[in-house]
């Protein structure tokens, strides 16, 4: 039996799911998903994933910091139109003029 535990959107109790695996394809398969054999595995397997997305969030504090307030403002606005947590904002190009030759 293999089991995968998530947290609902606002917060809350654990919420199981569970399915049964017949062979060890389907196990290992599973498992690459984050679904652990038992009910301790999976909430190691959810404890692994919540460490994970509150490191990318320490990490984007950390590098947001630094920023200017021109790139502060762009990656707000990125933030705006993603629902998720995103930990690296997509870079922008920069369009350089290109110089003329002098005479």
């Amino acid at each position: 039996m293999c089991y995968y535990a998530e947290r609902p959107v606002g917060g809350g109790a654990v919420v199981w799911r569970k399915e049964v695996a017949e062979t060890e394809a389907v196990v290992a398969n599973l498992q690459s998903r984050g679904w652990g054999v038992g009910q301790a595995a999976a909430i190691a397997e959810l404890e692994s994933r919540e460490a994970a997305l509150a490191l990318a969030a320490a990490e984007r504090a950390h590098n947001d910091r630094g920023m200017s307030d021109k790139a502060r403002a762009e990656a707000d606005a990125f933030d705006e139109t993603v629902a998720d947590h995103v930990g690296a904002i997509p870079d922008t190009p920069i369009v350089r003029r290109k110089h003329r030759a002098s005479k």
